[in-house]
């Protein structure tokens, strides 16, 4: 499997308003949401989860470049 596979081209957002890591974390997470790929009712639940994980270790991989991930139940 490649990781374009897991890529919802619906929720691709080139330019995003958010500049602190939470903020942009839930602008993308609310693009899945948009996109239909996930539940709006999950989406406070995946946030969390994102940022308990990014408590770990930053998912950034330079040149602002990120890539956001966690295990939820929901997806």
């Amino acid at each position: 499997m490649k990781f374009s596979d897991f890529v919802s081209s619906a929720a691709i957002k080139p330019e995003l308003a958010a500049r602190d890591k939470e903020g942009v974390i839930r602008e993308l997470a609310g693009a899945l949401v948009a996109a239909g790929e996930v539940a709006e009712e999950d989406l406070e639940g995946i946030v969390g989860a994102i940022m308990k994980r990014e408590e770990l270790g930053s998912t950034g991989i330079g040149r602002g470049v990120a890539v956001p991930h966690t295990k939820h139940p929901s997806v």
